[in-house]
């Protein structure tokens, strides 16, 4: 028995280790499974985070396949029965993208209130997490839609562009179970890539309505340069550009004559009605002519008793949404265009702005063939006219040819002008709103060129320019040294100047520049000279438009391109943050015109280079910089806002002393910092810089901070997927 109990004792302390080995596997055990758990979220996470990048620059273009991804993937990954994402469209929030078996509610849009989740996340501009509906004070949603679905915890994320609403996406689970706070970050970064998505959308789709515009805009111009003498060809393309590009059923243009209106040309399925039509009717266009203005009817049915003579041929042919514009020939109405839809679609402003372009387009082909017709009718003017009709059609050629650049316009239009006016020289200036700068110029003396290209001209009364500042309208000078109000320089008068005129080039009434022809001899222009001159200005204004069109096309293809590149590598490089920030330093310095960029994290309290593009020499990255005020990129930071600094030279002594240093040692003048925020939190600065005292535009500034909201989108991808590896290990 002795034996016995010492056995016992012995084996004892065995169980006991046995017992003990055993609790620390399960232990042990139960976290390994919490960690192949965390790694398996992690990674779905990542997985949903590429796909989406993935969807978004793969469908520039449309919208539905990025938001029906970004809803199944809100779905999987935040452990929700269903995702509703509602976009904002007028006053209420459309259904746009739906996944799950719960109902998505009604169709029609939401209110845009506090009494559904989505509208609360849309009006305070923050995310809502209801984690019981049943506990919620009794609402329109919890005694109708919540009820009859049966969902109880519920999270809605606002869409935010540049801090507006302009949708949410919502999660919602039929048991009460409140969302982890690792789902909601993930929930807005869904949102973050929706509002990506719709941004990127609506730049390509302003991209292609930019192109589209420009390409019928040249199509009609060339019309007109190859058909000075026939005015149908010219119409006829204006009718089936308005229809194409303004999305319209068809297009009518209607003419003048006596007391009514006569079709000259129509394109579209819409039946156009009588040839003829008395202008005493009670008819849109009628209206449109007489009172000089363009109208606009969303729905002719509804205002049908505005509009009697026209309601009966509605309800006969079908249409409801009506647009017209007159045809106005210095002031005066020569007829009208008209474009139409079979259903209640009203136009939207740029079409509006469009149609209005379209319609002057037709009334230069109209007075141009109508000059032609004229000279064809006035056997003694004939060669006359021809020359002008030639130069008009040759300054057509040059703008339908140069779409990007200004002076061989200008240069030509002054040329014939010289010319065809029978004058000694001329010139061409710009107005900026204060003062006249000459851009190109004729037949002047070396110290007539020096005397103009370094003079900045005000308004005034003392010359044929000066008073076109002032008044808006052609100057016409008989004799300079005769009229006393004008003051003729020493340059002018060793030239011999006696007779001047200047016509404005006008863009709505604004005056944007001039061109001045001179007499060495004291000789009147004629009031066809005049004329023409002043045609020459209205060309010169279409081609300043025209430019002016084609530089926006040009600068929102190259930051579509930039941001699709962006998208691409962010896309390509889950796990290396560094080709990312160089794409993104590379396209802010070329797209923003900046001599260099740099991107500079926050590390352990200080700033550390991360990226650079450009010629200027950058701090190793080793190198870190405190965060301060008194330097731009610390001011950055501290504010959390863009920070713009016109001319560093001047303010470096006050505002920022810390910057000194490196502005005596670069030159930098003109530099612009925005932060990289993460949920608000500053964790970096992208900056960009010129040599010379050039401030940044608006479109820059806002095509910056655009840059930096694609870093942080990079940086918090990395983070996450090092995470991921970080787990794994």
């Amino acid at each position: 028995m002795g034996r016995l109990g010492v056995t016992k004792k012995r084996k004892s302390p065995r169980t006991s280790e046995l017992t003990q080995l055993k609790k620390e596997l399960r232990r042990v055990s139960a976290q390994l499974e919490r960690r192949e758990q965390e790694l398996a979220e992690a990674l779905e996470q990542q997985t949903a985070t590429s796909h989406i990048l993935g969807v978004i620059a793969s469908s520039p273009t449309e919208l539905q396949p990025v938001l029906d991804t970004i809803a199944i993937s809100a779905a999987q990954v935040c452990g929700s029965d269903d995702a509703v994402i509602r976009l904002v469209q007028g006053d209420g929030l459309q259904l746009a993208a739906h996944h799950g078996p719960i109902e998505p509610g009604q169709a029609a849009p939401l209110s845009v209130d506090l009494d559904s989740v989505a509208g609360r996340a849309v009006v305070d501009r923050q995310t809502i997490h209801i984690r019981d509906v049943a506990e919620e004070p009794e609402t329109e949603l919890r005694a109708t839609i919540a009820r009859r679905l049966g969902h109880r915890t519920m999270l809605a994320a606002p869409l935010l562009r540049e801090g507006n609403p302009i949708g949410a996406i919502l999660l919602r689970r039929k048991e009460v179970r409140p969302f982890t706070d690792k789902q909601i970050a993930l929930l807005k970064t869904f949102a973050d890539q929706a509002v990506i998505a719709i941004e990127n959308v609506r730049l390509f789709q302003e991209l292609t309505e930019a192109l589209e515009q420009q390409t019928a805009t040249s199509e009609i111009l060339g019309v007109i340069a190859s058909s000075p003498t026939n005015l149908q060809p010219v119409l006829d393309a204006i009718a089936q550009s308005a229809t194409r590009v303004c999305g319209s059923d068809d297009a009518t243009i209607r003419l003048l004559e006596g007391d009514t209106q006569s079709l000259v040309a129509h394109y579209g399925t819409i039946p156009t009605g009588v040839a003829r039509r008395p202008v005493a009717l009670r008819t849109p266009g009628n209206v449109a002519m007489l009172q000089r203005r363009t109208v606009h009817i969303p729905d002719l049915l509804a205002e049908a008793e505005k509009f009697p003579d026209s309601g009966a041929l509605s309800r006969a042919s079908g249409v409801r949404t009506y647009l017209v514009t007159p045809l106005l020939r210095e002031g005066a109405p020569i007829g009208v265009i008209i474009i139409r839809r079979m259903e209640v679609k009203p136009f939207t402003d740029k079409q509006i702005a469009l149609l209005e372009t379209f319609a002057s387009q037709a009334v230069i082909a109209i007075e141009n063939v109508r000059l032609f017709q004229e000279l064809q009718a006035r056997n003694r003017d004939l060669t006359e006219a021809l020359e002008q009709q030639t130069a008009t059609s040759e300054i057509l050629r040059v703008i339908a040819s140069s779409p990007s650049d200004l002076q061989p316009v200008f240069q030509t239009i002054l040329d014939n002008g010289v010319r065809l006016c029978e004058a000694q020289n001329g010139a061409v200036f710009r107005f900026d709103g204060e003062v006249f700068r000459a851009v190109v110029w004729k037949n002047l003396s070396a110290e007539l060129q020096a005397y103009i290209a370094n003079t900045s001209i005000q308004p005034g009364r003392e010359s044929a320019l000066r008073r076109v500042g002032l008044e808006k309208r052609s100057s016409h000078i008989p004799d300079m040294l005769a009229d006393p109000e004008c003051i003729v320089p020493e340059a002018y008068r060793d030239e011999g100047m006696r007779t001047s005129l200047a016509v404005p080039l006008l863009k709505e009434n604004n005056l944007i520049g001039a061109i001045t022809v001179l007499r060495r001899e004291v000789r009147p222009f004629t009031d066809r000279q005049i004329k023409l001159l002043e045609t020459f200005a209205d060309q010169a204004v279409i081609a300043i438009e025209n430019v002016r069109l084609f530089q926006e096309l040009t600068e929102a293809l190259g930051q579509q391109t930039a941001t699709s590149k962006i998208l691409g590598v962010i896309a390509s490089s889950p796990t290396d943050i560094q080709p990312v920030l160089d794409a993104v330093a590379e396209s802010a310095a070329r797209l923003c015109e900046a001599t260099d960029a740099q991107i500079v994290r926050v590390e352990d309290g200080r700033l550390h280079l991360a990226a650079s593009y450009g010629p200027l020499p950058a701090p190793s990255r080793e190198e870190g910089m405190p965060i301060s005020r008194g330097m731009l990129v610390g001011r950055s930071i501290i504010d959390r806002q863009t920070v713009h600094v016109h001319d560093l030279a001047v303010e470096v002594e006050t505002e920022f002393p810390e910057s000194k240093l490196y502005q005596e040692r670069f030159g930098t003048r003109t530099i612009l910092c925005t932060p990289l925020l993460r949920e608000g939190t500053p964790i970096g600065v992208i900056v960009i810089r010129r040599l010379e005292v050039r401030p940044f535009t608006d479109k820059q500034i806002k095509l910056l901070e655009t840059f930096a909201s694609q870093a942080v989108i990079a940086i918090e991808n990395v983070r996450l997927f090092k995470e991921l590896e970080d787990r794994n290990r």
